[in-house]
């Protein structure tokens, strides 16, 4: 990556024109984000023998993270915000977790726990609309139907890839998973600013 002058960014954050550099530096404005409230959040639960996080902290600031920190990080404050320490707690245990959250390529998923991780299927139901009814009416492919899925989805990335490599950049820099789920209806629903950062859901 070349040099990049953040000031003009910070002038043109809204543009319509695809950017990746730009969507990098988005990226990482909002990882400094939650790398600070995740230090101030686990240094006030300390004294309620959770774990400080520094690695934690360290691996947000250092790079791109799973949609999963981020809705682990929402129910830790809502946790916190009702005082129910234990809870609380607990999602910081899980978020401090060594592997938790780690990243690699863009990957396809469905909603179920083999690929989201234990527990994770259900924070992803509760945590996608402020409706709980749209959550619990999704459901996890089938593997045939999510096969079939996946390949489409890959298949429509890699034409990004080769005929608009600036949208591609940009949805690589900014997005890391896409799930790809079942509902009555004809439904398509895609998260940006939501608890569930960094996924798109396709139905």
């Amino acid at each position: 990556m070349s040099a990049v002058d953040f000031g003009d960014f910070e002038k043109s954050l809204f543009s319509f024109q695809p950017n990746a550099d730009r969507a990098r530096f988005v990226d990482a404005r909002v990882r400094a984000g939650l790398a600070d409230s995740l230090t101030a959040t686990l240094q006030a639960l300390a004294g309620n023998s959770s774990p400080l996080g520094e690695d934690l902290v360290a691996r947000v600031r250092a790079s791109s993270v799973a949609p999963v920190i981020f809705g682990a990080y929402t129910e830790l404050v809502e946790a916190i915000f009702f005082d129910d320490i234990e809870t609380a707690s607990k999602i910081a245990n899980e978020l401090c977790a060594a592997d938790f959250g780690r990243v690699g390529d863009l990957r396809i998923v469905t909603l179920h726990d083999s690929d989201l991780g234990e527990g994770q299927a259900a924070r992803y139901r509760r945590l996608l609309d402020d409706d709980p009814e749209v959550g619990i009416e999704l459901q996890a492919l089938t593997p045939a139907v999510f096969k079939s899925a996946s390949e489409r989805v890959s298949e429509a990335v890699a034409l990004l890839d080769a005929g608009v490599p600036d949208i591609a950049g940009e949805l690589r820099t900014l997005v890391h998973e896409i799930t790809v789920v079942d509902k009555p209806g004809d439904w398509f629903r895609r998260i940006e600013l939501s608890a569930l950062v960094r996924t798109i859901f396709l139905s």
